[in-house]
């Protein structure tokens, strides 16, 4: 699940929030906003404005056309058109909540969350009962990632409706993202046990049973929402990675490849043929990289196999990873991922290569190192690092905006019992807010001032004799820079790290250490301390 999953999730509140309530007493207008209230139900959205401005033409003032309208055009992404209806009816019945929910949600969809929360606020102060008014403040506070807002609202949205659908859905979302996954089973079975092949509801779960390690579980609830909905891409991603995790690559590859009609894309798409996996010989591809950073570096080992069979390679990157070096980058022509794209033939998206190129579980190419830091990169740091004694280097937060940080992502005061070692110099990769961690750190030498792209860092790497770091981009530049490497893993971890096992066919200098228990990184910590001390 992520951010726009939760938008997605959701939807069906922003239908609720506007029901048909009180029918004119026209028999054609009662006849039409009836229509219209099932169509919008139906997520017909298109078809419900065409009855709402039948309804206007007739009353241009009626207030449930006004409001069916607007929630209509806000579903269909036309904002001012939306506010605009929404605002008259607001206007029409000053004291009804339902204008100003509706409102709500659509500032929260389209990220005016200051608007939004205004607009909440005025309704829960209008109808303080009024539950849709306490979901849509929920959903509010769970799009900014602030979960323990979010589950009163929910919690009291459903105190005044028990049994509502989107509240239960959306509570079970917000107690995945707050680490509870045993508690968020409960109201997604409730929501199950009222519809039970609510897509939504089937994808939520999945993620839930996947978070707690029932993955034959999660499998059967993904494959009931994609019966469901047939077209339901984020299922069948979703479905994909997990199958990657349990090393079904050849159907997990397949199942990937819906992330490209998914609601998170991670690149931008392009007009022209997209690459099939068919010959190449003289013609030019263009590869976009795509998601994080680690996702970019794991899949340019693909490059100069694509470049065996192309006239020319064209890729495009993150500016942060333009000045590395290395065979991966050697064949290819570099390109910013936010410039305009170069001429070519046909193009594809970095983690679509290992796909086409039928990569196996047991035949994943691994060619260490393929990248290498640049030669203009400054000896500032290699500097700091130089001297006598074991030099390990130190990550242990990844990007608080990744979905599952919550999971991968260790306290720095966890990690005392390896500062305390004897005979380790400590220096901290770590960048972005959480380096500051190590302030008042006397056993850790900062290196983040001087980190400015991945070129730097991996200089840095280079000086060292180790790196331990969490899931994050630094472990995919150390494995492919050839450095030893230790990763600490979540108990259920990202697919690529598959299961059950202390290396990585990805990187011959890699090794895991993972959670015995969900959460308990105290007793990774003591392993990876008894290793160091091993020497």
């Amino acid at each position: 699940m992520n951010r726009r999953d939760r938008r997605r999730a959701a939807s069906a509140q922003r239908k609720g929030a506007a029901p048909a309530g009180a029918i004119a007493a026209d028999p054609a207008v009662s006849e039409w906003l009836a229509t219209a209230n099932n169509l919008h139900n139906s997520n017909r959205f298109v078809e419900a404005a065409v009855v709402c401005r039948q309804v206007l033409a007739r009353d241009r003032d009626n207030f449930e056309a006004l409001l069916l309208h607007g929630s209509a055009a806000d579903n269909l992404g036309e904002g001012e058109l939306a506010r605009a209806q929404l605002e008259r009816a607001g206007a029409l019945r000053p004291h009804d909540p339902r204008p100003l929910v509706v409102l709500g949600t659509h500032f929260t969809r389209v990220g005016d969350y200051a608007a939004a929360l205004r607009a909440c606020q005025q309704a829960i102060a209008l109808a303080p009962d009024f539950a849709p008014g306490h979901a849509a403040l929920g959903t509010l506070w769970s799009l900014q990632r602030a979960y323990d807002a979010a589950e009163p609202a929910f919690r009291r949205a459903l105190e005044l409706a028990p049994g509502y659908l989107d509240a239960e859905i959306n509570l079970g979302s917000c107690l995945f993202y707050l680490g509870r996954p045993e508690e968020a089973l409960v109201p997604l079975q409730r929501a199950l046990a009222a519809v039970p092949d609510h897509p939504w509801a089937l994808k939520n779960l999945a993620a839930t049973q996947r978070a707690l390690g029932n993955y034959e579980e999660a499998l059967a609830a993904y494959r009931r929402a994609t019966a469901a909905a047939p077209q339901f891409a984020d299922a069948h991603r979703d479905e994909g990675l997990l199958l990657l995790l349990l090393g079904r690559f050849e159907e997990g590859w397949r199942k990937y490849e819906w992330r490209r009609s998914a609601s998170t894309r991670g690149v931008r798409p392009l007009e022209g043929e997209y690459w099939d996996g068919g010959p190449l010989a003289g013609r030019s591809i263009l590869l976009l990289a795509e998601q994080g950073a680690g996702d970019t570096l794991q899949m340019l080992r693909y490059v100069p196999r694509i470049a065996a069979q192309a006239a020319s390679v064209k890729l495009m990157l993150p500016r942060g990873l333009l000045r590395l070096e290395g065979d991966a980058l050697a064949p290819a022509s570099l390109y910013a991922q936010d410039e305009a794209p170069p001429p070519f033939d046909c193009w594809a998206q970095l983690m679509s290569l290992p796909g086409l190129l039928t990569t196996t579980a047991d035949g994943i190419p691994a060619p260490i190192p393929y990248l290498r830091a640049p030669a203009s990169a400054q000896s500032d740091v290699r500097r700091q690092i130089a001297g006598e004694g074991r030099a390990v280097g130190l990550v242990w937060a990844g990007n608080p905006e990744h979905e599952n940080d919550h999971n991968r992502s260790i306290p720095f005061a966890r990690l005392q019992r390896l500062l305390a070692l004897d005979g380790i110099r400590w220096f901290s990769l770590q960048v972005g807010p959480r380096a500051a961690d190590i302030a008042g750190a006397a056993d850790v030498t900062d290196l983040a001032p001087g980190l400015s792209d991945f070129g730097e860092t991996a200089a840095a790497i280079d000086a060292l004799d180790l790196v331990i770091t969490v899931d994050t981009s630094v472990a995919h530049l150390a494995g492919a820079l050839g450095k030893p490497v230790w990763l600490l893993l979540p108990h259920v971890p990202d697919w690529r790290w598959l299961l059950d096992r202390e290396d990585s066919p990805w990187y011959p200098t890699m090794r895991l250490f993972r959670q015995v228990r969900r959460g308990d990184w105290d007793e990774v910590i003591g392993r990876v301390a008894a290793e160091l001390a091993r020497g």
